[in-house]
């Protein structure tokens, strides 16, 4: 199957390893771990027990995630023509030990 047929037929959700090169996997990697820090429990989710925070927009992370070259590479995954990053915050958020959450649909960080 290609990735936008397989998309379609899983209900819009596609699974996809090493989605960014390795050293901009390694770059988000590394800005993340100095954000852990500021992390808080979040009160008004769903999920339970769930560290998180908003992503500042001036971040690198932001920049890389909401970037052309990230929105180009969805599209040609999913089939979808082109996509534009949304005014939803990105998010860090980390599920330790008994942090769980329901099955749900998130929001989305692009559209068409």
């Amino acid at each position: 199957h290609s990735a936008p047929t397989a998309f379609v037929s899983n209900g819009g959700v596609l699974y996809r390893e090493r989605f960014l090169s390795p050293a901009d996997f390694e770059a988000i990697r590394r800005e993340c771990r100095t954000l852990r820090g500021g992390m808080r429990a979040e009160k008004d989710s769903i999920a339970l027990r769930r560290m998180g925070l908003c992503l500042d927009r001036r971040s690198h992370t932001h920049a890389m995630l909401m970037s052309e070259a990230v929105a180009s590479r969805i599209a040609a995954l999913t089939g979808v023509p082109r996509l534009e990053p949304s005014d939803f915050p990105a998010e860090l958020r980390q599920y330790g030990a008994g942090a769980s959450m329901g099955w749900h649909r998130d929001d989305a960080l692009y559209s068409p």
